[in-house]
């Protein structure tokens, strides 16, 4: 089974256009951003990127974040934003059992 991790990433706000196109770079790609489908979230002036994804993803995945200043977060803030990650899932899926209910 493979075991899955959440992490978020501090990215320079001045480079969030080359973000989004690093993101968006080569979708079919095995090691896509695309197949893992991130989220970035803007939080107090700050931008980050949330992923879960299998280890081996991360090792490239922060490779290629350094072109765009991106940083794993501080402990503090990582599970900031995991918590209003899941917090807006579990929001989202509650929609939709009154859609569907």
């Amino acid at each position: 089974m493979i075991s899955m991790e959440e992490r978020a990433y501090e990215i320079d706000p001045k480079k969030k256009q080359e973000l989004n196109d690093l993101l968006a770079a080569d979708p079919y790609a095995p090691m896509s951003f695309a197949r893992v489908a991130p989220q970035i979230k803007e939080i107090e002036d700050k931008l980050f990127l949330y992923i879960k994804a299998d280890i081996e993803f991360f090792k490239v995945a922060e490779e290629k974040l350094k072109t765009v200043n991106g940083n794993r977060a501080k402990k503090e803030d990582e599970e900031k934003i995991v918590n209003k990650i899941h917090d807006e899932e579990e929001a989202a899926a509650g929609g939709f059992g009154g859609i569907f209910g």
